[in-house]
C-alpha cells in the first residue's frame, strides 16, 4: 500500500524521470530512523553520514539530533564523514577539497546559470528571491538565510529534547520536524528532494497521532481554519480544497465519541466561520467595488466572458459542455498532463488511485488521503497532441500555477 502511495507522488517521478538520487537519500535517512528507534546510534550515524553526498540536508539532521541528546550518534557519524572524505580524496585527487567548494562559491555567483536557480527552489531561499529578486553574492538574502537557518535547527532541538527518548511518538515527531528544517532552510533544494516529505507522509498519519489533546485538537482545527481563508485568496482551487479540508474534519467530527464531539463543537463553530469567512468576503468585495458579487463568474473578465471575447463566429462549444463525463474525462487527462511527461501519466493515475484505494480499504488514517496532492513546478507549455490542444494546455498552465501556490497552505492546513 505505501508503495503504490509513493509512487503517485510527483516528486518521486520526477526522480526517477531525471535520474536523480533523491530517492536513495530516502533510503538512507529512513534507515536512519530505523536505527535510531532501535537504540542503536551508532549504527545510525554510519547510515546518516552515508548520505554526505547531499551535505546541505544530512548536517542539519545531524547536528539537531546531537543538540536533542542522541550524542552518540556522532560516534558514527564522524567516522563514517571521515571515511568518505579519504574516499573522494583517493578517487579524485586531495586537490578536491579545495576545487569543490570553489567549484560550489563559483555557480552561486553565477545565479540561474546551470543547476543553480533559486527562484526554483521550494524552500525559504526560493521564496525570499521570489519577494526580494535575485541578488549578488553574497547579498541580503544569504545575510537572512544562515541566522534563520541557526535559529531553526535550535529551537528544533529544544522542541525535541524532551521528548526524543520518551518513545516512539515523541522520536518521530521531532525526526519529522527536523526533515522539514533541513529543507525549509537548505540552501539547495529542488522538487525531487521533496521525496523526503515521505517520511513525514506516512509517519503524521500513523495511529500514534491518531489521539492528541483535544486542547491540541481545538488549536490545530483554529489555525487549519485560519490557513483555507488564506488559500481562498489565491486561487479559486483554494475553495475546492478548503471544502475537501472542512469536509474531512466534519466527517471526522461527526463519527467521535458524544463527548469529544461536545468539547470540541465551539472551536469546529469557529473553524467553519472562519472557513466561510473567506469566500464571503470575496462575494463583498466583488459587489463593492466590481458592483457585482458573482463578478468572478459573469463578468468581463470571467471563463465565460473570455470564451466569447476569443471564440471565432459560429463556433462550436468546447468538448465537456454540459457534459459531466466528457468533463471528467479532459479533467483526468489534463492531471496526468501535469504530474509526468509523455504518457507515463496513465502509470501515475493508476498508481495514485491503487494506493488512495488501499489506504481507504484498510481504514487508515483517511484524512491523510488529501495530503497526496501532486506537487507541481511550472514549466512551459509543451506541444499536445491535436486531440489535447487547447484544453489540456490551458487547463495545464492554470493547474501549474495553481498548485505551485496553493502547496505549502495546503500542507500547514493538513
Amino acid at each position: 500500500m505505501e508503495a503504490a502511495l509513493c509512487l503517485g507522488l510527483f516528486p518521486v517521478f520526477l526522480d526517477l524521470l531525471q535520474g536523480q538520487d533523491a530517492i536513495l537519500l530516502l533510503f538512507i535517512v529512513a534507515g536512519t530512523f530505523n536505527r535510531l528507534h532501535a537504540g542503536k546510534d551508532i549504527a545510525a550515524g554510519v547510515i546518516l553520514a552515508s548520505g554526505l553526498f547531499k551535505f546541505h540536508l544530512v548536517l542539519p539532521i545531524a547536528i539537531m539530533l546531537w543538540l536533542a541528546g542522541r550524542s552518540r550518534l556522532l560516534a558514527g557519524f564522524l567516522p563514517g564523514a571521515a571515511t568518505l572524505i579519504a574516499l573522494s580524496c583517493a578517487v579524485s585527487g586531495p586537490s578536491v577539497l579545495f576545487t569543490y567548494p570553489k567549484y560550489l562559491l563559483d555557480l552561486n555567483r553565477a545565479t540561474g546559470v546551470g543547476v543553480v536557480t533559486a527562484q526554483s527552489m521550494p524552500n525559504l531561499r526560493g521564496l525570499l528571491t521570489a519577494v526580494l529578486g535575485r541578488a549578488p553574492y553574497p547579498g541580503p538574502i544569504h545575510w537572512l538565510l544562515l541566522p534563520i537557518a541557526v535559529v531553526a535547527i535550535v529551537l528544533t532541538a529544544r522542541f525535541w529534547r524532551p521528548i526524543i527518548n520518551t518513545g516512539f511518538p515523541g522520536l518521530a515527531l521531532g525526526y519529522c520536524l527536523s526533515l522539514l528544517v533541513a529543507i525549509v532552510t537548505s540552501y539547495y533544494v529542488y522538487s525531487y528532494d521533496m521525496t523526503l516529505l515521505i517520511i513525514p507522509l506516512l509517519l503524521l498519519s500513523g495511529p500514534f497521532l491518531a489521539q492528541p489533546s483535544l486542547s491540541r485538537v481545538e488549536r490545530r482545527m483554529i489555525a487549519a481554519g485560519v490557513l483555507i481563508f488564506a488559500m481562498v485568496f489565491t486561487r479559486y482551487d483554494g475553495w475546492i480544497i478548503g471544502a475537501a479540508v472542512w469536509l474531512v474534519i466534519a466527517v471526522a467530527l461527526f463519527k467521535s465519541d458524544t463527548a469529544v464531539r461536545n468539547k470540541l463543537m465551539p472551536s469546529f463553530a469557529v473553524f467553519t466561520a472562519i472557513t466561510v469567512a473567506g469566500p464571503l468576503l470575496w462575494f463583498w468585495y466583488n459587489a463593492k467595488f466590481q458592483g457585482d458579487w458573482l463578478d468572478f463568474l459573469r463578468g468581463p473578465y470571467s471563463a465565460a466572458a473570455i470564451d466569447k471575447k476569443t471564440s471565432p463566429p459560429g463556433s462550436q462549444h468546447y468538448r465537456g459542455w454540459h457534459s459531466p463525463v466528457s468533463s471528467l474525462l479532459i479533467y483526468m487527462r489534463t492531471a496526468q498532463v501535469v504530474a509526468s511527461a509523455w504518457e507515463t501519466g496513465f502509470a501515475v493515475t493508476a498508481a495514485a488511485l491503487a494506493g488512495a484505494w488501499l489506504l481507504w480499504k484498510q481504514r487508515a488514517h483517511r484524512a491523510a488521503l488529501l495530503l497526496w496532492v501532486l506537487f507541481k513546478n511550472v514549466y512551459p507549455v509543451p506541444d499536445f497532441p491535436n486531440n489535447l490542444w487547447p484544453y489540456v494546455a490551458l487547463a495545464w498552465v492554470a493547474a501549474s500555477w495553481g498548485l505551485m501556490k496553493l502547496r505549502p497552505a495546503l500542507v500547514g492546513a493538513m
